[in-house]
């Protein structure tokens, strides 16, 4: 809602800004459109900046192995049962 923004920004259509920043983050690597208006709102609603942060954010989970530590954590969550 127009209402919620800050100053100055009411006029931005942000479900436009939504949908643009979540296909240019997709591009680097699948995400979510809350992510997506999670990293507009964490950005300054900024387009750009909030795109850049997702390939940091991509560049550092890579880095440090997260996708491989959550799936041994699925892993060992499922061999452990109800």
């Amino acid at each position: 809602r127009a209402d919620q923004l800050p100053p100055g920004l009411e006029d931005r259509d942000l479900d436009a800004l939504v949908e643009q920043v979540y296909s240019e983050c997709c591009a680097i690597r699948p995400t979510s459109k809350q992510q997506a208006l999670r990293l507009i709102l964490g950005m300054g609603y900024s387009g750009p900046a909030a795109v850049a942060k997702w390939r940091e954010i991509v560049e550092w989970r890579t880095a440090h192995g997260v996708d491989s530590i959550r799936q041994e954590q699925v892993e060992a969550i499922a061999a452990a049962g109800p």
